[in-house]
């Protein structure tokens, strides 16, 4: 069976939703009373279309698994209606898939995920807040590895943030921690189990009402439980750092800029390649330049616009680390107050550290030759995607979703083997083509 590794970025949203500085078009729920608090419940009922369950390459060998797909989606949230001083949010969200194929494989992938948080504020009108969250996931998204198989993970953040408002509120200052640990619930792939302390710093000053410097800085210590862990024993621990300075806020009444730029650091832990001579790079770290920049227009009431631009970097299941360029556009439209469309594009450029001679080679050497070239690699990723929306009453809605995702295909710049071999004989074609097509009816208070 065709498994297919992508990187840290695999076939994600085709661009960020325009919901910086507040603006989006979206209605917001009123929600039930009772009593001191505001309950928020909605239900969701769809149906869909998956052209590529497993994102797998369309080749002689053999065409992608297709699957329509059912999905319903219960949620809830309950908070307190007036948080002066202290504010409470619980909240619950489930989504099960039901995937209808005469394949065994597809048809395994039926399952159930789920979101349940607890977010707590409390001095909500001091000049020193403190805020305390917990939330625990069960997902279906494979964070590096596409299979055939059930690749679930659990995703559990626990922590606070302190944050500093001094004086009339012009300066803030956020000091955060959580405690993450993403581990997978296919025990056969505990090699990825990852825990890490997630560090961050978020200061900003306002030198116009609406407009503010911006300084952060995010540091994370990442430990992979299985150490030397990955197909070839690449995956290293590391204490990545960014650090991004610049503006934010709207520089007219009807555009808003988010500019940031910066350095980043993966610090990646060094160890001798005699641990595995096939792990190439071992000892190869990222450092370079990191920036985030996002201009969002709204030209009516009912027209909103953005376009964006993100370079960073990420661990990968891949190699050390995949540097990501990602451009962005998007744009949404309200019709006759209850109709809402939204378009968005994205290219995304995923560029890798040295990939383990391993995959080329062999865990036991054999395989080779092949050039230095061949443990060097580069994707592509193009996504279109588009919605539709509309609200019959204040409770009750439809909406259908379309979205296109191409991985290589004829325009990326590929690495020099086409595929790359796996120990049990699965591979990597580096290509694939998705559609997915999902109509929903929702009911929401």
């Amino acid at each position: 069976m065709t498994i297919l590794l992508l990187g840290t970025l695999l076939a994600g949203e085709a661009a960020a939703q325009a919901g910086q500085f507040g603006l989006s078009l979206d209605k917001k729920a009123k929600g039930l009373n009772a009593g001191d608090f505001l309950v928020l419940p909605s239900f969701g009922v769809g149906v869909g279309y998956d052209s590529n369950v497993f994102y797998e390459a369309d080749d002689e060998w053999e065409s992608p698994n297709s699957a329509v797909k059912m999905r319903l989606t219960p949620a809830v949230t309950i908070s307190n209606r007036n948080p002066k001083d202290f504010s409470v949010a619980l909240n619950g969200a489930a989504t099960f898939n039901k995937y209808f194929s005469d394949s065994e494989s597809v048809a395994s992938h039926d399952g159930l995920t789920g979101e349940a948080g607890l977010r707590l504020g409390l001095f909500e009108r001091s000049p020193v807040r403190l805020k305390l969250e917990e939330s625990f996931r069960r997902v279906m998204e494979r964070r590096n590895v596409e299979s055939s198989r059930d690749f679930n993970r659990y995703v559990n953040r626990i922590g606070g943030d302190l944050v500093f408002k001094p004086g009339g509120g012009a300066l803030g200052i956020t000091l955060g921690y959580r405690f993450v640990s993403d581990f997978f619930s296919d025990v056969d792939k505990d090699w990825g189990d990852l825990i890490y302390h997630d560090i961050k710093l978020n200061s900003t000053w306002k030198f116009f009402p609406f407009t503010a410097a911006v300084l952060e800085a995010n540091w994370q210590i990442r430990d992979y439980v299985a150490d030397g862990g990955g197909f070839y024993g690449e995956l290293t621990d590391s204490q990545p750092l960014r650090i991004k300075a610049g503006v934010t806020g709207f520089f007219t009444k009807k555009i808003a800029l988010t500019a940031l730029a910066g350095w980043g650091w993966s610090f990646h832990d060094s160890r001798p390649k005699e641990t595995n001579p096939l792990t190439k790079g071992a000892e190869e770290g990222f450092s370079g330049f990191i920036a985030e920049v996002r201009l969002t227009g709204k030209w009516t009431e009912n027209s909103l616009s953005e376009l964006s631009y993100e370079q960073t970097f990420d661990d990968s299941l891949l190699s050390n680390y995949v540097v990501r360029y990602k451009a962005g556009i998007g744009h949404q439209q309200r019709l006759f107050r209850d109709i809402l469309l939204k378009l968005q594009a994205s290219y995304t450029y995923l560029d890798f550290a040295t990939l383990p001679a391993a995959f080329y080679y062999g865990s036991d050497g054999s395989g080779g030759p092949y050039s230095e070239a061949s443990f060097t690699r580069a994707d592509a990723l193009i996504a279109f995607g588009g919605s539709f929306e509309y609200e019959i009453t204040r409770v009750l809605a439809v909406s259908a979703v379309y979205n296109l995702e191409l991985y290589n295909y004829d325009f990326g710049n590929r690495s020099s083997v086409f595929y790359v071999g796996f120990p049990d004989g699965r591979r990597d074609y580096q290509q694939f083509t998705r559609h997915t097509v999902l109509g929903t009816i929702s009911v929401r208070y």
